[in-house]
């Protein structure tokens, strides 16, 4: 990350929920379990006093994944939603300078909400049965993708340099399975003084987040290499 990008800064916060996006989205098919290694730890940062932080909160992640490959029709598109996102940002100064940090818990993640399902479009009108919702849950939880029993969160932190509103592209740090990656994404803050509302927008692909979509039938029925993420969060005292 550069000066130039590290100027546009408070809203970074609002992408932690990228993370998630990526490696969430198998299809409805069992996986093969890869032999696990040793969880790295992602570091720890340490709060500032409760006057110089904001609360994160009322945030929602939603990851729209579709299914490729020349038999897709057997597979379905998916919705994967959480609602659990927690974290801070702190204030080291009057500007707004300081640094940010959102988690979210992987066993959180919903797959196929009916009523995210039911506002999604066409492409997301298919019903899906229960069955085919707990075997792509199972999937995306599993060893073969985010391992939510060894890597329990994604972690998404970084640096602030503005507390300006508007819209910016931002630079975040992504923890997924004990792995940062760099990303830079389009963040809209909106508000002042006693808070501000965080939104983002954005396409994400597998091999930004270091993951693999999931192939079946020597890929003739496979998660498509991009996702589409949206972000919604408050900061407030």
């Amino acid at each position: 990350m550069d000066d130039r990008h590290r100027r546009q800064a408070f809203p970074r916060t609002a992408l932690t929920a990228l993370a998630l996006a990526g490696v969430l989205l198998s299809a409805c098919a069992p996986l093969q379990a890869p032999e696990r290694a040793a969880t790295p730890a992602v570091p720890a940062v340490p709060a500032a006093p409760a006057a110089q932080r904001l609360t994160l909160a009322d945030g929602q992640l939603v990851l729209q994944v579709y299914r490729d490959g020349t038999l897709q029709r057997l597979g379905h598109n998916h919705i994967v939603s959480s609602t659990a996102l927690s974290g801070w940002v702190e204030l080291s100064d009057t500007q707004g300078a300081g640094r940010f940090r959102v988690e979210l818990p992987v066993d959180s993640l919903v797959v196929d909400d009916a009523a995210l399902r039911a506002t999604a479009g066409a492409d997301f009108s298919a019903t899906v049965s229960e069955t085919d919702r707990g075997g792509t849950r199972r999937n995306m939880l599993g060893p073969g993708l985010l391992d939510a029993a060894t890597y329990p969160s994604i972690v998404a932190e970084g640096d602030l340099a503005s507390r300006a509103g508007g819209e910016f592209q931002l630079p975040l740090r992504l923890w997924v399975k004990g792995v940062a990656h760099e990303l830079l994404v389009p963040v809209t803050v909106r508000g002042s003084g006693a808070g501000f509302d965080i939104e983002s927008h954005f396409i994400v692909t597998h091999a930004q987040l270091g993951l693999v979509p999931f192939s079946v039938a020597m890929g003739a029925i496979r998660v498509r290499e991009d996702i589409a993420v949206t972000l919604r969060m408050r900061a407030a005292p």
